[in-house]
């Protein structure tokens, strides 16, 4: 099903996350994804042929491992 909707602009903490950054005894840093987001990326936008985008203002290999996983192609970081 084709949407009207062409591209969906978004951040990351707060929006595909819960807003949280866990930092870990040796300074790793965690994020928390929520699985039904990265659900309707995949399964719903992409199919409809929504084009998702991040903007973001944190430079992180996991936001970029997650983009990959659910077929964001389009990750703008500063």
């Amino acid at each position: 099903m084709e949407s009207k909707f062409k591209i969906i602009i978004m951040d990351v903490d707060g929006t595909l996350t819960d807003g949280k950054i866990y930092i870990g005894d040796s300074g790793e840093i965690f994020k928390a994804f929520n699985v039904k987001d990265g659900y309707g990326i995949y399964n719903i936008a992409l199919p409809a042929g929504i084009e998702p985008v991040i903007i973001t203002g944190r430079v992180s290999e996991i936001v970029s491992n997650r983009c990959k996983e659910i077929g964001i192609k389009k990750y703008f970081r500063e």
